[in-house]
């Protein structure tokens, strides 16, 4: 029952992303020309760098609960409207004969 229980945790680390960010921090802290005094602050910082740029983004998996588009008022859909309707009359007016 335990090797289930760590192969589903195995598997939620690694879906969720948990791995991968850690996986990349750890990557800059080695590649760091001069090691940090702090490393836990380090991976700290980074892992908060990373938390800002994810809620940046939005969750694919989440559904947004506005649409991605804001509805048009009644008076921006007519002024558009009436952008395309006074081209097609002056179409109208060139191509009918007079």
């Amino acid at each position: 029952m335990e090797k289930k229980r760590q192969d589903d945790f195995k598997e939620y680390v690694k879906n969720s992303g948990v791995h991968e960010c850690l996986t990349d921090i750890l990557v800059q802290l080695y590649e760091e020309p001069k090691q940090p005094e702090n490393a836990i602050r380090f991976i700290y910082e980074q892992l908060g760098k990373k938390l800002e740029s994810a809620s940046a983004r939005p969750d694919p998996g989440k559904r947004s609960e506005e649409p991605a588009v804001q509805p048009e008022t009644e008076a921006e859909t007519t002024l558009k409207a009436e952008d395309i309707e006074l081209p097609t009359e002056r179409l109208q007016e060139k191509i009918t004969p007079q």
